[in-house]
């Protein structure tokens, strides 16, 4: 089974998205372009690599650690 979880920053133009299946998780990170002939998103995730983790909340904290605006998301609440 397949399990997902989006975060978006503040204007929802970029977003995490924690993955996993069979025990492993990973992230993505992803912004969207909205120029004329995109209006997509587009991955972000090729600066540095995908971790391979154990659990989502291993998966959470790498992405955290990863992502500047997460960690400024996470640090809201």
């Amino acid at each position: 089974m397949s399990e997902k979880h989006v975060i978006y920053n503040a204007d929802r133009k970029r977003r995490v998205i924690i993955f996993g299946a069979n025990g492993d998780y990973s992230f993505m990170e992803e912004h969207f372009s909205d120029g004329p002939l995109e209006n997509c998103w587009i991955p972000q995730t090729h600066r540095r690599s995908r971790p391979i983790c154990s659990s989502f909340e291993i998966a959470l904290r790498e992405a955290r650690e990863r992502v500047d605006w997460l960690a400024a998301v996470a640090n809201e609440g």
